[in-house]
């Protein structure tokens, strides 16, 4: 969602809407995070109750990533102006990206061996 309503080029929408929506997009962000950081203590109370899964470490690897994620783009966006918000958006997404084909990777191809 954030991703695909982060306009490539801000200047091109009305000042009103642009303030409007970086609000909009700042607020998902906020809330992307909480829901995360709870979905990381739940799964984690789990492993602790479990043991550790191959589901449960999947899982847990990608809540870790996404939060780092949203947490980098809402720290970029406190530093950001009205002018360069959206490239500082852009920016965390293209960290993210990478980290999260490389987890992608490390589960399919690693963690079958891992828990045989």
């Amino acid at each position: 969602l954030l991703v695909g309503a982060t306009p490539i080029r801000p200047e091109t929408l009305a000042p009103a809407l642009r303030v409007w929506l970086r609000r909009g997009l700042i607020a998902v962000a906020l809330l992307a995070t909480v829901v995360s950081v709870y979905a990381l203590a739940a799964i984690g109370y789990r492993t602790w109750e479990g043991g550790i899964t191959l589901n449960r470490l999947a899982i847990i690897g990608w809540n870790v990533i996404n939060i780092g994620i949203l947490v980098g783009l809402l720290a970029r966006q406190v530093k950001a102006d009205g002018r360069t918000w959206a490239t500082s958006m852009q920016a965390a997404y293209g960290v993210g990206m990478p980290l999260y084909v490389a987890w992608a990777l490390f589960v399919v191809l690693a963690m079958p061996w891992l828990f045989r």
